[in-house]
């Protein structure tokens, strides 16, 4: 009898299981991906793009429309410089302001009078009236840990600083377009946000702890608490409206997706907009004269909505003529001018353009600042959306990118895992991915669950489940699908990825050792419990908001609780050392402030110790993002050549010396290729 039961029950089980696998195996392709799959195999293989073309730096940034509609600001780099530019929007005549090696960024004043200089540690103001004659306003104070909040958007002008107080608790001042510096609040919570009303007579403040973010009103020496948001909800600050004394919120407020809430003074909270196909958080809203007009939305691919019927009209005009680009708006405060920003996958570059509304005149503009060797978009590939769903019933997102003229059941396949794991891959161009298309793999980058912009319930369904675990499973069996699609040979994929997409790497080869045949990881954590306290146990953790460090503590584990760092070892690819048997590269700095570079020492040479295919690059001037065109450029070859040496891609020869020698100078473990003659 009982072997009578026993039998069932595992029939039962092994039912179970295979219709919980054809959830994924046997799911099709969308017609949109069929389509794609015989556009792309059709087309002509590109020549070999050069990736110093890729890696270039933009030489335009910065595009902002002035409030009144009047001017375009800009920054343009020539040589070392930085030059700001300004470009009327009636003659389309361009003025060059300044040049300066130490500026970044601008914002407008709210009256257009002026543009805040972002410059280092110091900021700036130049005034229209007084166009050669940029003075500085405020100073960052490295001891006192001074961070910058942005410009304060009241009428008159001027930026809001966060000042860390020595005895505890933080300072928010405002420094005035004349450099005078005013006290507005002293506060024993983090101050994360604020903004002052157009009169500056009243200030709105988004501070937090460790249990809940909070928006204060401060008027007339009177602060009262508007809301409070749980610490997973962003709860940011957008603007007011002086008219209507709305504040416009940026948050989830007991929902699963961020929306745009109006706060009325006495704190009732309004939802005004969002996502109508409930898929995607709210990403940007544009505003003119302080009332929102479009509100954006980055499901699969970015989303306009027009919050009145007039601007949907013209936002209907503008999705026909920009079809399958991502176009973010500003919008002047007469609505009479809206800056257009086109960008797409297969973009190399943004592009921009002036809307005459009232003639509803489209026409490009800074082009000349555009590099003419860029490549064209027909040697690009367009990152192609699509859905799939997890063996346990979830619905995940995840981006493509086919390589042209190749034989896709032939191709080689790679999974880039983006990092965070909070954060997501958006629609957006990306050099790496437009490299590894180019050379003929196929890319595959998914937004595991976990990934931020698809609401809390997407974000927090992997429950801590990291390594050996859920998250992890999302993105074998999102290359599992491909294959089973026909999109890839199985005996040509590799992973790659960096920060936590690193981490992602090592557990690939780890805990699947049979899928991959070779792993790239850039700055990889191997055991994320070390990595947590790693980061927390640092002086800069003290100036970190609460809430984030709370937000680790819910999401990943608890420092202080040796239950949860044993969890996150015995599921971390440093337990699993012995089971990795592809090559692997690690890429790291040595001047990381996330990722101890000393952990990633220690644990490439316990792979070398096994008799493992480890090569270890490690570059001492750079930090957790590489910043330096050379060291891009030396880590765009090696991901290359790994991947031409395994999958059989196709590879650009190193014809840059310096480069070579860079290479050569920072290897400290050299395998597989970078230990041939092929090796520079």
């Amino acid at each position: 009898m009982l072997r009578i039961v026993m039998k069932k029950l595992i029939n039962s089980l092994l039912l179970l299981l295979c219709c919980l696998a054809s959830i994924t195996s046997n799911a099709q392709l969308s017609p949109e991906l069929t389509a794609a799959v015989a556009e792309y195999q059709q087309a002509a293989m590109p020549s070999l793009l050069d990736r110093k073309l890729l890696i270039a730096e933009s030489t335009l940034r910065a595009v902002q429309l002035s409030p009144d509609g009047q001017h375009v600001a800009f920054i343009t780099r020539q040589g070392l410089e930085n030059s700001l530019q300004l470009l009327n929007t009636t003659t389309l005549q361009t003025e060059q302001l300044l040049s300066s090696t130490q500026l970044t960024s601008i914002d407008w004043v709210a009256n257009s009078s002026a543009l805040i200089l972002h410059l280092g540690k110091a900021i700036g103001v130049l005034r229209l009236d007084q166009r050669n004659a940029a003075s500085y306003i405020a100073t960052l104070d490295s001891n006192t840990h001074d961070r910058l909040l942005g410009s304060d958007h009241s009428s008159s002008g001027g930026v809001l600083i966060v000042r860390e107080q020595p005895t505890g608790g933080w300072l928010l001042l405002r420094s005035d377009l004349n450099g005078t510096s005013t006290e507005l609040l002293r506060s024993a919570d983090y101050i994360q946000d604020a903004l002052l009303s157009a009169d500056a007579s009243t200030v709105f403040v988004a501070t937090t702890t460790a249990q809940q973010r909070q928006i204060l009103r401060l008027r007339a020496e009177q602060t009262t608490t508007l809301t409070t948001c749980q610490i997973l909800d962003s709860c940011r600050i957008l603007a007011h409206d002086d008219a209507t004394d709305a504040l416009w919120l940026h948050a989830a407020q007991d929902s699963d997706l961020q929306a745009l809430l109006a706060v009325s003074s006495t704190g009732e909270i309004k939802r005004l907009h969002s996502d109508p196909r409930q898929v995607a958080d709210l990403a940007t809203v544009s505003f003119s004269k302080s009332a929102p007009r479009i509100a954006q939305y980055h499901a699969s691919t970015l989303h306009n909505y027009g919050l009145d019927a007039a601007t949907q009209a013209t936002l209907d005009q503008l999705s026909a003529r920009f079809a399958g680009s991502n176009l973010h708006i500003t919008v002047s405060g007469d609505e009479h001018v809206w800056l257009l920003d086109e960008e797409r996958s297969d973009l190399a570059e943004a592009r921009h353009y002036l809307l005459q509304h009232s003639t509803g005149t489209v026409t490009e503009i800074l082009t000349n600042t555009r590099n003419p060797a860029l490549p064209a978009a027909a040697q690009l590939s367009r990152k192609l959306p699509f859905d799939y769903r997890a063996s346990d019933g979830l619905l995940l997102h995840g981006y493509l990118t086919l390589p042209k003229g190749v034989a896709l059941s032939q191709a080689p396949l790679v999974a880039v895992i983006h990092g965070g794991p909070w954060t997501r891959i958006t629609s957006s161009a990306n050099s790496y991915t437009q490299l590894l298309a180019n050379r003929g793999y196929i890319v595959f980058e998914p937004n595991f669950r976990a990934s931020s912009g698809y609401g809390l319930h997407y974000m927090t369904a992997a429950n801590r489940d990291f390594g050996n675990g859920r998250v992890q499973q999302d993105i074998t069996e999102g290359v599992q699908y491909l294959l089973d699609n026909g999109i890839g040979n199985r005996e040509r994929v590799a992973i790659a990825g960096a920060s936590f997409g690193g981490f992602s790497v090592l557990s690939g080869l780890a805990f699947t050792p049979e899928l991959y045949k070779v792993g790239i990881a850039a700055v990889p954590p191997a055991d994320m419990g070390n990595a947590l306290r790693e980061l927390l146990n640092r002086p800069r953790a003290a100036q970190l908001d609460p809430a984030d460090q709370a937000q680790l503590k819910l999401l990943l584990g608890d420092i202080n609780n040796p239950a949860d760092l044993q969890r996150l070892y015995t599921n971390s690819p440093q337990a699993s050392l012995a089971t990795i048997t592809a090559p692997l590269l690690i890429v790291a700095g040595a001047d990381d402030d996330r990722v101890s570079i000393s952990h990633v020492k220690d644990y490439s040479l316990e792979l070398l110790n096994l008799g493992k295919q480890v090569s270890l690059w490690i570059d001492e001037d750079e930090g957790h993002s590489f910043a330096n065109r050379t060291s891009m450029a030396a880590y765009y070859y090696l991901t290359e050549l790994m991947l031409a040496t395994y999958l059989q891609g196709r590879l650009q020869p190193l014809d840059d010396d310096g480069v070579a020698h860079y290479i050569d100078r920072k290897l400290l473990l050299r395998a597989g290729p970078l230990q041939t003659d092929s090796s520079p």
